[in-house]
């Protein structure tokens, strides 16, 4: 079996790609638990700040606990 020896440099210079980009988009994931009025008001703060800084809404799921008045809400923002 033979084993090809490269120094550090050219190796460098032959996996370095200038075109690819494999950077990954930002995530933000954010769950809370709230009664329903204050569960609006946090969603619409949510998207406001998605809008101020650049994000996209990736989903809002919300789920209503069902013996109580609490809700639990799942959002998720992505950078543009």
């Amino acid at each position: 079996m033979k084993y090809l020896k490269f120094s550090k440099t050219k190796l460098f210079t032959l996996t370095l790609h200038h075109n690819i980009k494999t950077m990954n988009k930002n995530k933000i994931r954010i769950k809370f638990t709230s009664g329903l009025k204050d569960s609006q008001n946090l969603i619409k703060t949510l998207e406001n700040h998605a809008n101020s800084f650049n994000f996209d809404i990736e989903y809002i799921k919300t789920k209503q606990r069902t013996p109580t008045p609490l809700h639990d809400v799942w959002v998720g923002l992505i950078s543009k």
